[in-house]
């Protein structure tokens, strides 16, 4: 009701000026009015008259003033997935932005270079974006300026977590987030700690997830911006769902959903795909996760997303490999496996799923060297949600090659770092697998303890595929 409310007053005031020739002035406003209709999701109105507001900046003379608004008119692109509209644009305003004498101490180009900063992220340029962010900082603490000191802050820490330096970036991260809400910059702190979320899951650092998420999700909805709202009620879903809580994971699943639902697509609701489907998954709901990712695919494609559409691909590729497919899974993403610049997020599932897809096929050799790589990537990027199941594949493939100790080696470190981090799905994925290696060395006694465990687990979770397999490979080891 705010963000329509304080709309409506500003286009009102926008008629106004317009019809006493006011036109400066109305810029003004138009400004006000695209940046509410932007938090809103309104991303084609706010462009619209953002552009408005930009031309008459132009003809005015006013460099300040126009530089402000393409930064804005950058951030509704970035938001709506179309970044690559703005991109050249935004890169010529603000390629001589370090070299003059007031860098850092007008806001319209420090607006301007956040915008691109975005824009570069989008656009997988890591690099350029850790180069544009520590240009920022410097000049914002060179001129006092808090507020462009912590989004340079920030924008180095997001761009070393996708240069696979976590390591270097949290830490960033995590002090900018506090920096950021002390400077009052709270709207850009809480789309930006997105990433520090989805870092604290795939790390397994559930507890501090949820804590953040929660935290987050309150500043997000305060700030009446349902799509941020959106992507941080995902990330709790999801977080709550690891830790094994499925009851109030899919309140909070669900309600994301409804929000990314009415609202116009955006590329978070694109973005957030592993969030909804990977409980989904979990879940034994294939064919509605299936569905979620066929739509978020084409949304992917008409966004012009890399980094969207690899993620969407490779959820695909997972049910394809769950439901029996590995020739489809190599059809959608098996040329990926050789690519050199996978991203953190998705880069161990990638490679773990192409090897799951090489062993069913019979290719052992090439699916050794692949699940060797999905565990090395797991380790380098700290990434032990995917990490766990890329171990679960070496000892899948150990076992296929009659590695039997070297299976077991590979089930029980999963077994250490699923239990280490809280996450029942995955330890009871692994007992399963281990179960079967005792089954298929003939031990029979230890291959059911280790079954009826996993069975337990998959009961109180509520996970139906996997109670159905589960139940099924006990039945097969009764003497008939």
């Amino acid at each position: 009701a705010a963000p329509a409310a304080a709309a409506t007053f500003y286009r009102e005031a926008v008629e106004r000026l317009d019809r006493l020739g006011r036109a400066v002035d109305a810029a003004a406003v138009r400004e006000e009015l695209g940046r509410t209709l932007h938090i809103a999701a309104q991303y084609d109105e706010a462009l619209d008259v953002l552009e408005h507001a930009a031309a008459v900046y132009r003809a005015a003379g006013d460099a300040e003033g126009e530089s402000r608004v393409a930064g804005y008119i950058a951030d509704a692109h970035y938001r709506r997935g179309t970044g690559h509209q703005a991109l050249e644009r935004v890169e010529t305003l603000a390629r001589t932005w370090g070299q003059r004498a007031d860098a850092g101490r007008s806001p319209g180009p420090i607006v301007l270079v956040q915008g691109l900063a975005r824009l570069l992220f989008a656009r997988r340029a890591y690099q350029q974006l850790l180069t544009t962010a520590r240009l920022l900082s410097r000049v914002g603490r060179a001129t006092g300026n808090a507020r462009a000191a912590v989004s340079g802050e920030r924008g180095q820490g997001i761009a070393l977590v996708y240069l696979r330096r976590p390591a270097e970036g949290v830490p960033l991260l995590e002090a900018a987030l506090e920096k950021g809400l002390e400077a009052g910059v709270g709207e850009r702190v809480v789309e930006a700690a997105i990433v520090l979320s989805v870092v604290y899951l795939h790390r397994g650092a559930f507890e501090r997830g949820e804590a953040l998420s929660r935290r987050l999700l309150g500043l997000a909805e305060s700030g009446n911006d349902p799509v941020i709202a959106a992507f941080h009620t995902a990330a709790l879903g999801a977080v709550l769902c690891a830790r094994g809580d499925w009851d109030a994971a899919q309140v909070y699943l669900s309600r994301a959903k409804t929000l990314f639902d009415a609202a116009p697509p955006s590329l978070y609701s694109v973005m957030s795909i592993g969030l909804l489907v990977g409980p989904l998954i979990w879940q034994g709901r294939w064919a509605e996760a299936r569905r979620d990712l066929e739509a978020a695919l084409g949304l992917s494609e008409t966004m012009q997303s890399v980094l969207a559409q690899r993620q969407v691909l490779v959820w695909l590729a997972e049910l394809d490999v769950l439901e029996g497919q590995p020739r489809a899974v190599l059809a959608r993403i098996g040329a990926l496996a050789d690519a050199s610049d996978l991203d953190w997020g998705y880069a161990p599932l990638l490679l773990s799923t192409v090897a799951r897809a090489h062993l069913e096929l019979g290719s052992l050799e090439r699916a050794e060297l692949v699940a060797e790589r999905a565990v090395s990537e797991a380790q380098q990027c700290e990434n032990r949600l995917h990490g766990v199941p890329a171990l679960q594949v070496r000892g899948l493939v150990h076992a296929r090659l009659g590695r039997y100790d070297q299976a077991a080696a590979a089930y029980q470190e999963g077994l250490r770092q699923a239990r280490s981090m809280s996450c029942p799905y995955l330890e009871a994925q692994l007992l399963h697998e281990y179960g079967l290696l005792h089954a298929q060395q003939h031990d029979l006694s230890q291959a059911r303890a280790h079954l009826e465990s996993a069975l337990t687990i998959f009961l109180r979770l509520g996970a139906l595929k996997d109670i159905e397999r589960t139940t099924l490979t006990l039945a097969e080891l009764e003497p008939s």
